[in-house]
């Protein structure tokens, strides 16, 4: 989605509801960290799946897992950096 700034410049937004109810722009820190928190957890994922999948035969979609894994970073990472 994207929505216009104060210089009429455009931004993208990663999502429509950050802990102020702002949206989050891609250039923000906060931006930067959610795609490089994703970006590190889906990388981990693709691998485990290929590993996994070369071996048996058998790939998941870790969806869950993806979940837990990325809610526990943001909690981590929250306690030590605050945006």
């Amino acid at each position: 989605r994207k929505r216009k700034m104060e210089g009429g410049d455009e931004d993208i937004v990663i999502s429509n509801r950050a802990r102020n109810g702002k949206a989050v722009p891609l250039n923000s820190p906060e931006g930067i960290l959610l795609v490089g928190v994703g970006l590190a957890i889906g990388t981990l994922i693709c691998f485990n799946n290929m590993y996994f999948g070369l071996q048996t035969g058998f790939i998941s979609m870790m969806s869950i897992q993806s979940a837990l894994l990325g809610f526990s970073c943001y909690k981590l990472i929250g306690r030590f950096w605050t945006i």
